[in-house]
């Protein structure tokens, strides 16, 4: 029931504890940085950058997942 599943966790583990550390970085790297110059950066650099990462997340989220099989 759960055979194939070990490749979709590793990966969705490891991606996800890559997004933490990114965002750990991004916290430390503006904490500085007067706020309203900060917020105007993430507005232009960050958010393209997390909805891509988050797409190519699920894209691969969606082709590692195991398919079921008709138990025939």
């Amino acid at each position: 029931m759960l055979q194939g599943w070990d490749n979709f966790y590793f990966m969705m583990g490891s991606s996800s504890a890559g997004l933490v550390g990114l965002l750990f970085v991004i916290v430390t790297l503006t904490a500085g940085v007067e706020r309203s110059r900060a917020m105007r950066g993430a507005r232009l650099y960050m958010t393209p950058t997390a909805v891509h990462f988050c797409v190519v997340l699920s894209d691969s989220a969606v082709a590692l997942m195991p398919r079921g099989t008709t138990g025939t």
